[in-house]
């Protein structure tokens, strides 16, 4: 019998009929017979036999509420009961309710004094009650022995009173080692376990294990009414995983950032720092980096909205995007061009899941791109956009607007090139050219386009012209701009021009290179006619300028 049954026994084997009070108080199912007949019963009894009050039992035969197959074992277990205070061990029986229903207990009984007689007291308890409460120990006991953390009892002045086999391995000390010696020994390091509670219950903790080795330790701290319960997790290899990560990612040359879901910068390593040129605060305060302070533009430099922004983009549809080439404005006000990757940090949980983005910085590429794209589309000498260029600019704009009369081709020839180019030398010829292209330019609008293409000739493509007399009046103005005189190497020059307008109609099916024919035929035909004059293409100048030509042969 474990020492809580005697200190039970010895409380109620006193019981007598003068000291009922006890009896009714107490927890568990006590009834008392005498001479075969229940005689007392307490409230927890009352209702453990299902009855409304103590007048449906007492009075009645014990033998009532014992079913018969465990009658024999009780009269057996009460024969032996000689003197006052002698009990039993607690022994299985099957008992019976008022309803008549059936209830497994455990019973103890105790020889007692009722009315001066002899009587026996019966303590009751359900067994499927203490079953579970077994059976919820062993469970308990299993986990304590089968988890991974350390699982530490220590009394309240910090003594070891349980040890199970995780703790064991991890600190490389057996239980019969630490068993009553300080938890300071045991984990090598000064432990205050009220400290620990009284700052929330956790701790990050740096332990040492009997050979000497250091351990990365998550502590969890919970008070018992004796003492408290530490649970010791193991993060070293955690640890030590995050160290190398870091090194790693801290020591190449891309840049990668963390990006949470509220759009702060999380982690950030130097190569990003050292590519943005920021300091890039990072973590949950306030002051942490929002990646959508940086403006950032798309290849081709067009602005993106932030639902553009691939991190954006990843985090609503949890695709990865890989070689995005984005624009990005620095605080310095420097633009950096970035190839730029994306991925969920957790794919498997894509509506929670942090993004991570690397880059490169490819400015320098995106650079030398540029000017080689450029240096393909436009001419060397005067920046202008080339044929090329001209012609696919205009084909582009062709198949995006509606042929409405609003476009018109103007094919511009200077005048008197050759003559300067004879007289002052080609160097001062490329200057004239260079000073025409920037006269040009400063009669269209920013949606036109002026182009060069050929040695001493000129295209102006111009839009939303409403007429005729619309066009006609903007190539009066540039006869009289570039007529205007301007020094080159000290000689003053003048120059003129012979220009071809082709107008594009509403059911205008001509191509780029018709377009362009067709002004080209317009301006000879107005140098034909004397310098600095205009003409518009109309359906079979072509024809009439052969025969023009073949004449003067």
């Amino acid at each position: 019998m474990d020492a809580e049954r005697e200190r039970e026994v010895d409380d109620l084997s006193s019981i007598t009929d003068r000291s009922y009070g006890r009896l009714v108080d107490y927890p568990d199912a006590v009834c008392v017979h005498s001479d075969g007949i229940v005689v007392a019963i307490n409230t927890a009894g009352v209702a453990w036999a299902g009855a409304a009050a103590d007048s449906e039992i007492i009075g009645r035969p014990i033998t009532d509420f014992v079913h018969p197959d465990s009658v024999s074992a009780m009269l057996e277990r009460i024969a032996v009961l000689a003197q006052q205070g002698d009990s039993s061990e607690p022994s299985e029986a099957t008992m019976v309710r008022v309803d008549g229903t059936l209830i497994d207990v455990e019973a103890t009984s105790i020889r007692v004094t009722w009315d001066d007689r002899p009587a026996y007291l019966v303590i009751l308890r359900d067994v499927a009650a203490r079953v579970a409460v077994r059976d919820a120990l062993r469970y308990q006991e299993a986990v304590v022995n089968h988890v991974t953390d350390a699982v530490i009892a220590i009394s309240d002045d910090g003594r070891i009173a349980s040890w199970n086999p995780a703790a064991a391995a991890i600190y490389r000390r057996p239980i019969i080692e630490v068993i009553g010696a300080p938890i300071d020994d045991a984990l090598g390091v000064d432990f205050d376990a009220r400290a620990i509670v009284a700052a929330g219950g956790t701790s990050a903790q740096t332990h040492r294990a009997a050979n000497g080795r250091e351990l990365a330790i998550s502590v969890a701290v919970t008070a018992v009414d004796d003492g408290f319960v530490v649970i010791c997790s193991d993060k070293t290899a955690l640890a030590q995983a995050e160290r190398y990560f870091r090194t790693v990612v801290d020591s190449i040359a891309e840049g990668i950032i963390v990006v949470d879901r509220s759009g702060k910068v999380t982690t950030a390593n130097p190569a990003a720092k050292a590519i943005t040129g920021v300091d890039l605060p990072v973590g949950d305060g306030d002051d942490a980096t929002m990646f959508l302070d940086f403006e950032v533009f798309d290849h081709e430099g067009r602005a993106l909205a932030e639902e553009g922004h691939p991190i954006c983009q990843v985090m609503e549809t949890g695709i990865p995007m890989a070689g995005v080439v984005l624009g990005v404005d620095l605080p310095s006000g420097r633009r950096v061009w970035l190839s730029t990757s994306v991925r969920l940090m957790d794919p498997g949980s894509p509506s929670t899941s942090s993004a991570v983005c690397s880059f490169t910085d490819i400015s320098e590429q995106q650079t030398i791109r540029a000017d080689l794209e450029f240096a393909a589309t436009h001419d060397s000498l005067t920046a202008l956009p080339n044929r090329g260029s001209v012609v696919s600019h205009l084909g582009e704009a062709l198949a995006a607007i509606p042929r409405a009369g609003s476009v018109a081709a103007l094919f511009i020839d200077l005048d008197r090139l050759k003559l300067i180019n004879d007289s002052l030398g080609h160097s001062a010829g490329d200057r004239v050219l260079q000073v025409a292209a920037r006269r040009l330019k400063s009669l269209v609008s920013g949606s036109d386009l002026v182009g060069r293409v050929g040695g001493d000739e000129f295209v102006a493509i111009v839009f939303d012209r409403p007429d005729r007399a619309a066009i006609e009046q903007l190539a009066d103005e540039l006869h009289r701009t570039l007529r205007k005189p301007f020094v080159v190497d000290g000689e003053l020059v003048d120059i003129g021009a012979s220009i071809g307008v082709a107008l594009i109609g509403e059911r205008d099916i001509r191509t780029a290179d018709d377009i362009l024919r067709d002004a080209d035929i317009a301006m000879y035909a107005a140098k034909t006619e004397g310098r600095g004059r205009t003409q518009f293409y109309v359906p079979g100048l072509r024809e009439r300028m052969r025969i023009r030509m073949r004449s003067i042969g």
